[in-house]
């Protein structure tokens, strides 16, 4: 794993309760993993749609929120759930399909530890004037 490049990883109690690292992060991309724990599971013991849904958004705030300092926030975001997924870990890969000068546009791909697609989310955001430091105090 990697250092996060930003502290608001180690700053993000939901983050850490569902068992992310930041793989890889980069402008416009980042890989988020996520090991599958039993409280993540629904009654069928697969991974719960809010679980994915969640882990998604992480993948898309660390890509649309690296280097360049503003804060940019979930506008719309969907789902499609393609396949189970009963065991871990999982991956996120959120990347960048358009850069507007306020409006960012994701695809997110989230994949299990044999490279089965689970889902896919589209994510769009708004970046803000708001420096990212000035958002996490």
């Amino acid at each position: 794993m990697i250092t996060p490049p930003l502290a608001s990883y180690k700053q993000d109690p939901y983050a850490n309760h569902l068992s992310t690292q930041l793989v890889s992060v980069k402008k416009g991309y980042s890989k988020v993993k996520m090991e599958l724990l039993p409280v993540h599971k629904n009654a069928l013991k697969a991974a719960h749609g809010g679980v994915i849904f969640s882990l998604a958004d992480i993948a898309f705030s660390f890509a649309a929120n690296f280097e360049e300092g503003f804060l940019t926030i979930t506008l719309n975001a969907s789902i499609s759930y393609l396949n189970k997924a009963k065991e871990g870990p999982l991956f996120a890969e959120a990347i960048e399909q358009h850069r507007g000068k306020k409006i960012r546009t994701y695809k997110v791909q989230i994949i299990d530890n044999v490279g089965t697609l689970i889902a896919v989310s589209t994510i769009s955001g708004y970046k803000t004037s708001m420096p990212i430091q000035d958002a996490l105090t």
